[in-house]
C-alpha cells in the first residue's frame, strides 16, 4: 500500500523546483512583444498561408475546419466519485471505502493521486487546502494501492483505499481530500500532473467522547421589513461549537397574526455539512412561486395575486438537530400587497355604485308605474 506521508519531502523539493520554473517562464513573457511592421517578415508569411479571393477563401476555411475535426485530439474528460464520504472508526481500528475514476476520452490516461488536508472558510461552505507538506494526522493515515492508475479509454476503475486510525487518535473530526490528476503522456515518467484536477472529500470521524453543539448567530430578512409580496429571503448563520462536522437540519416556521402556522421552511434541504469551529450562512425563501414580474403595475398585481399574504408575520428557529445551545432567534416580517389590496377597494366601489344606481332605477320605475 502507498501511503501519502512518503512523498512529504519529495513534495517540498517539487514545489521549490517548480516554483523556480514558474518565475523563469514569468520573467520570458513578461516582456510585451514588439509590434511588427506591414512589412516584417511575420506578416508576409501570415499573407501566404491566406489564399486572396473569396472562393479560396471558403475553400481554406472548410479545409481548416476538416483539419481541426479529424487531426485534433479531443480532451480528455475524467469522472471521480463519490464527491463526499462521511466515514467513522474507533481509534486502532481501520475503514475502507472505493472511489471511481472514469475516462471519457478515447484513449488510456493516467492519474496521479495527492491529499491535502482542508479546514473551512467564509460562511458559504467554502474550503482552504492545506499545502502538500502537511500531511500529520489523517493524510499520513491514508493507504492508496499505488501513487497512481492508468484507466482505459471510456472505461471505469475502482480505487480501494483504507484509513488506519492509530490508538492514540483524539476522538472528533479529520478532514481531506484526495484529489485526482492527469498526467502528461510525455512525462508518466516522471509522473507530472497536468490539466485540472478533480477531488472526493473525506470526512473521517473518529469516534469517543465527541460534542455535537450549535450556536445560532443570527436569523435576518434579507430586504425591507414590510413588502408587497412575497418572496421573502432569510439569511440564518449557524456556527458550529463542537468536535465534530454536523449537518444541521430544521424548520423556519411562519406564523400569521393569529398563530396558527402557515408555513414551514426547511433551513437545510441540500443536507450541508458544517465543520467544527465555522459559520454557515444559509439562504431560506418563502414564497408559493417563483418571481416572474417585469416591473410594471399590472405584471406586479399578477404576482402579489400569485403569491399573495397580508399582514404580520412572526418566523422563528424550530425543531434544530443538533440542539442549539442559545434560544432560538425569531424575526418579524410584514407583507402588504397594496395593489391587489386598491384593486379590491375599487371593485366593491364599482359593485356598491352599481348597486346604488340600479337600486334608484327600481325606485324610479315603480314611481312612474303608480
Amino acid at each position: 500500500m502507498w501511503n501519502f506521508s512518503k512523498l512529504s519531502k519529495k513534495c517540498e523539493a517539487g514545489g521549490a523546483e517548480e516554483g523556480s520554473h514558474g518565475r523563469a517562464r514569468m520573467s520570458t513573457h513578461g516582456t510585451p512583444p514588439r509590434q511588427a511592421s506591414a512589412d516584417s517578415p511575420d506578416n508576409r508569411i501570415r499573407r501566404a498561408w491566406v489564399p486572396a479571393g473569396v472562393l479560396p477563401r471558403i475553400i481554406y476555411g472548410v479545409g481548416m475546419t476538416v483539419l481541426l475535426l479529424f487531426f485534433v485530439s479531443p480532451a480528455s474528460a475524467m469522472m471521480l466519485k463519490p464527491a463526499i464520504m462521511e466515514l467513522s472508526a474507533d481509534p486502532g481500528t481501520s475503514v475502507s471505502r472505493v472511489l471511481t475514476i472514469g475516462n471519457d476520452s478515447s484513449v488510456a490516461e493516467t492519474y496521479a493521486f495527492s491529499i491535502q488536508k482542508f479546514i473551512p472558510q467564509g460562511e458559504h461552505g467554502q474550503q482552504t487546502f492545506l499545502p502538500l507538506t502537511e500531511v500529520a494526522g489523517v493524510p499520513s493515515w491514508t493507504f492508496l494501492p499505488s501513487p497512481s492508475v492508468t484507466v482505459g479509454a471510456h472505461t471505469q476503475k475502482q480505487i480501494p483505499f483504507e484509513i488506519r486510525v492509530p490508538k492514540e487518535a483524539r476522538p472528533g473530526g479529520y478532514y481531506e481530500a484526495i484529489f485526482v490528476t492527469r498526467v502528461s503522456a510525455d512525462a508518466r515518467a516522471g509522473q507530472i500532473p497536468v490539466g485540472t484536477r478533480t477531488g472526493a472529500l473525506v470526512l473521517l470521524t473518529v469516534k469517543g467522547q465527541v460534542v455535537e453543539e450549535m450556536f445560532a448567530k443570527e436569523l435576518v430578512r434579507l430586504g425591507a421589513d414590510r413588502t408587497s409580496r412575497l418572496p421573502v429571503a432569510f439569511s440564518l448563520t449557524l456556527e458550529n461549537q463542537g468536535t465534530v462536522h454536523v449537518a444541521p437540519q430544521g424548520e423556519l416556521v411562519v406564523r400569521n397574526w393569529f398563530g396558527r402556522v402557515v408555513e414551514r421552511l426547511p433551513i437545510n434541504p441540500e443536507h450541508g455539512f458544517l465543520l467544527p469551529g465555522s459559520s454557515r450562512q444559509l439562504s431560506v425563501v418563502w414564497q408559493h412561486r417563483a418571481s416572474q414580474s417585469s416591473g410594471s403595475f399590472f405584471s406586479e398585481w399578477s404576482e402579489e395575486f400569485a403569491n399573495f399574504a397580508f399582514g404580520p408575520y412572526t418566523v422563528s428557529l424550530e425543531s434544530v438537530t443538533p440542539a442549539l445551545s442559545t434560544p432560538a432567534p425569531r424575526v418579524r416580517v410584514t407583507i402588504w400587497p397594496w395593489r391587489v389590496m386598491l384593486s379590491l377597494v375599487v371593485l366593491l366601489f364599482l359593485i356598491g355604485s352599481f348597486l346604488r344606481l340600479y337600486r334608484i332605477w327600481v325606485i324610479r320605475r315603480a314611481t312612474v308605474r303608480f
